[in-house]
């Protein structure tokens, strides 16, 4: 059931994609940008409410769709919202937010195998789990800092060493 899944969830993405485009090329009011800003907001609403307050499984398909409209208004740059959203704080967060999920289970090995010696309580586990992750996260993302001034400063020295040798 998983694949079939993941194929739809792909699917779904570049669907939104392809509208989020069809969306951008369009040009709204004023009238038209604050009406997309208000769908958006409450589907936002709705859909971060229902999780955290009202969750029930019956809903999930309804979730997804309504998170997909939302990503594609968002990322159209039509509303209001998406203004905020796609700035430089939100996308900082989104870099720190990928080095976080690729180091999150190395992260979680080693709170594992560090916390039965010293018998650490479930609240010390977790401090210690936002600590280390938060770490890595950071040198997650100077290590990817320093990797592209690295390549941005010497790919045509590169590239001209392997071309002549």
């Amino acid at each position: 059931m998983a694949l079939p899944r993941a194929f739809l969830a792909i699917s779904l993405g570049c669907l939104c994609y392809a509208a989020a485009d069809y969306l951008d090329r369009i040009n709204f009011t004023k009238k038209g940008r604050v009406i997309l800003t208000v769908i958006e907001c409450f589907l936002w609403l709705f859909v971060f409410s229902h999780i955290f307050f009202f969750y029930k499984e019956k809903l999930d398909l309804v979730n997804v769709l309504f998170i997909a409209i939302a990503t594609t208004v968002s990322f159209s740059s039509k509303s209001y919202l998406s203004q905020i959203v796609c700035g430089d704080f939100f996308s900082s967060l989104g870099k720190l937010s990928l080095t976080l999920y690729l180091n999150h289970f190395i992260v979680t090995k080693y709170v594992s195998i560090v916390a039965k010696p010293l018998n650490l309580t479930d609240i010390q586990k977790i401090t210690v789990y936002l600590i280390g992750a938060m770490m890595m996260g950071v040198i997650g993302l100077v290590a990817g800092d320093c990797v592209k001034e690295f390549y941005n400063k010497y790919k045509f020295k590169l590239v001209k060493q392997m071309i002549i040798n």
